[in-house]
């Protein structure tokens, strides 16, 4: 099982990269399509009303999470403002909504023929189309799934038609091709819809959003890695930087550290979980890090794991990063799972317990620690999977720190997305998760996350400053915090 997310800084950036062009048969020049000779459904006026029913159907029949969506009644739930989504009233709203921009654009457009009043038709047809696109729009946005994603494919509109609002909302690449004859029109092979996540994630009381994984990791290379600037009780220091020439550690796609600070707190810090694409190049820097877990040559005072801004990776770096701090002999339940069960909205699996098996073959004991995590609102999948393992790990030693995580909790398995079964899948995609994750107390904290250790919440600016109040580069306030810990 490979679990995704979306970084929120770089959400579209992300997803875009992702993308694939779907034809639809057009007839294009390098940089043009000439509707007049497409052969589209784009020009019927049921055409979103027929992708509308698919897209309520997909959803109703593979969407994970609809038991929690319609009654979002647990603590966490109530004190973030979430609204319940009643699915079955949104389907009598929007088919309403969707049967009345059909029924305007074949009125307004009754009389006209592409051919001989194209600046009319284009009108029409992208006035209609942006309604679309808000109507989906409206439809998701307050979902909990905070993978979910959606992009409708093949959309002509003029971008000057969009409001400032409506920019916000809609992505769209700037080098779409231009309609022949009208070249303020563009036809969009994929338009993404602002996802759930960012609407949740920009309401919280800390988010910041000057707050990146790149101001991150150059605090971190600052304070660790870099010999210029590494203070004297940073040791034992063993990483790697995995990242395209001519890049710094501020652009990297995979940083992992291991060191040894104050002489007694091993330090493990991961960008994402890519072990298992990095493995060859980094086993010494895991290794490392469960030498001085397990040395003889010093007492552990407290063990320290570090996720922030790391958006998730795969679950097979579970073991790899964690494994070792159980025994062979020995498993821990860390969470359940559940599945749909059914194609059916409502049709769920039992919950199956996630189980961790050791792999430590020595038969040295875990030091009897705080094991503290590391997190902010960028620690989603696979950072919260490995939180919760964490913690059932250390049990009574289990220290969260930093902000509340990111909230998208759900595993992907295999295919990463539903697509629509509408005309060979040429109208929209979603991207959501195949796989539900609970606490060991049943709870689901998608489109929340996991709050931090009453008392180590450190709000909206956690890198920024130091205890004086002045800024001061390579000072990691939150990592201080986890160094100067100490247990009750």
């Amino acid at each position: 099982m490979k679990t995704h997310t979306i970084s929120f800084c770089l959400l579209f950036c992300l997803i875009l990269s992702c993308f694939s062009s779907c034809s639809d048969n057009l007839s294009t020049s390098a940089d043009q399509v000439d509707l007049s000779s497409v052969s589209t459904t784009q020009t019927q006026s049921t055409y979103w009303t027929t992708i509308f029913e698919g897209y309520w159907q997909d959803m109703s029949y593979y969407y994970l999470f609809w038991d929690e969506e319609e009654d979002k009644s647990n603590s966490y739930q109530i004190e973030s403002g979430q609204e319940s989504v009643d699915w079955d009233a949104l389907y009598d709203e929007y088919s309403e909504k969707f049967d009345d921009i059909a029924t305007t654009f074949a009125e307004e457009t009754e009389n006209l023929t592409y051919q001989d009043n194209q600046s009319e038709y284009l009108a029409a047809l992208s006035t209609r189309n942006i309604a679309a696109l808000m109507y989906f729009y409206e439809m998701q946005e307050h979902l909990i799934d905070h993978h979910y994603y959606m992009y409708l494919k093949n959309v002509v509109f003029n971008p000057d038609d969009l409001t400032t609002a409506q920019q916000s909302i809609l992505y769209y690449s700037s080098t779409a091709s231009s309609i022949t004859g009208a070249t303020d029109y563009k036809w969009y092979n994929s338009v993404i819809l602002l996802p759930p996540s960012n609407v949740e994630l920009v309401e919280r009381d800390d988010y910041n959003a000057n707050y990146s994984s790149f101001d991150l990791q150059s605090y971190v290379y600052d304070t660790i890695i870099n010999s210029a600037n590494r203070p004297s009780n940073v040791s034992s220091i063993s990483e790697v930087e995995c990242y395209s020439e001519d890049s710094t550690i501020a652009d990297s796609s995979f940083v992992i550290i291991s060191c040894l600070i104050n002489g007694t707190i091993p330090y493990l810090y991961l960008s994402s979980f890519s072990l298992y694409d990095y493995y060859d190049y980094c086993e010494d820097v895991v290794d490392n890090f469960y030498d001085l877990v397990y040395s003889s040559s010093f007492d552990v005072s407290q063990i320290i794991f570090d996720f922030r801004h790391n958006g998730g990776g795969y679950i097979a770096d579970l073991s790899l990063v964690v494994g070792d701090l159980l025994s062979s002999s020995d498993t821990v339940t860390y969470a359940y799972t559940r599945n749909k069960s059914e194609i059916n909205r409502l049709s769920y699996t039992d919950y199956i317990p996630a189980t961790l098996i050791g792999t430590r073959d020595s038969g040295d004991s875990l030091p009897s620690c705080p094991i503290i995590v590391l997190d902010d609102m960028g620690s989603a999948s696979m950072s919260e999977i490995t939180t919760l393992a964490l913690k059932a790990i250390a049990g009574s030693n289990f220290v969260q720190m930093g902000q509340r995580t990111y909230g998208a909790n759900g595993g992907i398995v295999g295919s990463s997305s539903i697509l629509s079964n509408i005309e060979s899948n040429n109208y929209y995609s979603i991207y959501t998760p195949s796989t539900a994750t609970y606490d060991t107390d049943y709870e689901n904290h998608e489109g929340y996350g996991y709050a931090p250790t009453d008392g180590y919440d450190v709000g909206a600016n956690p890198l920024e400053v130091d205890s004086s109040g002045s800024s001061q580069k390579g000072y990691d306030s939150m990592l201080s915090t986890a160094v100067g810990y100490e247990a009750d």
